[in-house]
């Protein structure tokens, strides 16, 4: 624990150095968050593992936004059983309670950052207790199972 905090405080100070100043307001929870979510994502104790996570963790708050920018076009079509269920799901106005809200502001449910961070608590919890080795065992199991695929026995 000890080696880590000082390589943590050594990368902290290079970085101050880089920047040119540190603010307390740059190191939010969110941030905290997303680096966890990045080691045990992508596979702790792996520098391919946490190279995963990076990409995966980066890319997903993009995937839920064009997720739910998707289902807000169903719902507003009207058509079909997907538009119910995701009206369910979304809150596109004051009179709408729905869990996310896609309004602005003015419905309940929560933001997209909000859902972000749900997201992440539910992938970390679902990783440590399904995958421990993160991204980076779901590609050994894959990898390994090529290698040996015509006598998979």
């Amino acid at each position: 624990f000890a080696i880590s905090c000082c390589f943590a405080g050594v990368s902290g100070a290079l970085l101050a150095s880089f920047v040119g100043r540190s603010i307390p307001e740059t190191w939010i929870l969110f941030l905290s968050v997303q680096i966890i979510a990045i080691v045990l994502i992508g596979g702790a104790g792996t520098v391919s593992g946490t190279l995963m996570g990076a990409a995966f963790v980066t890319l997903l708050p993009r995937i839920i936004r064009d997720f739910t920018q998707w289902m807000q076009g169903v719902v507003q079509s009207g058509e079909g059983v997907l538009a119910s269920l995701f009206d369910l799901v979304l809150s596109t106005g004051p009179g709408d309670f729905g869990l996310v809200n896609t309004a602005a502001g003015v419905a309940p449910g929560l933001g997209i950052d909000q859902l972000n961070l749900v997201i992440y608590g539910l992938l970390i919890i679902g990783f440590l207790i399904f995958e421990p080795l993160g991204l980076y065992g779901i590609w050994l199991r894959i990898r390994n199972y090529w290698k040996g695929w015509p006598f998979t026995y």
